[in-house]
């Protein structure tokens, strides 16, 4: 979405949205992001102003399993009670997201029980266990 060291945000928008989510130890930005763009809208300047190196062999984008928190950042997103949220098009999303996590872990020989956990709470709740979803990322870690 944005790179958080490429803009400036007023420490009150930071206040009423919140910091990063500690649990999610990456993809706290994406769920930062999720967070302030449902309301806040963004400007952007015409011009290089900073130029950022990505890549390196100690950049947690590269971590294999950023799909996972992605998904808890999106699942946090039904629980906001604000009503600008299409809860059809998140769960179909989410389920996408699922399947290509199970699909991966089916390859590498590696459980996807959690997959089909969380597929199965998600088609049958219309509230949400968020427990549940920081359970599956525990778990895929191992």
């Amino acid at each position: 979405l944005v790179s958080p060291s490429g803009v400036m945000i007023h420490r009150r928008l930071l206040d009423w949205y919140g910091l990063f989510d500690p649990y999610l130890w990456v993809c706290e930005d994406y769920d930062l992001w999720l967070r302030l763009l449902r309301f806040v809208p963004i400007g952007r300047v015409d011009r290089v102003s900073l130029v950022k190196y990505g890549g390196h062999s100690d950049q947690l984008s590269q971590y294999p399993l950023m799909d996972a928190f992605r998904i808890v950042a999106l699942a946090k997103q039904w629980q906001n009670a604000f009503p600008n949220i299409n809860h059809h098009q998140l769960k179909d999303y989410l389920l996408h997201k699922l399947a290509i996590l199970r699909g991966g872990a089916h390859k590498r020989n590696r459980p996807t029980g959690p997959y089909d956990q969380l597929r199965d709470h998600i088609l049958k709740n219309d509230q949400w266990n968020m427990a549940l979803f920081y359970t599956v990322i525990r778990d895929s870690r191992q």
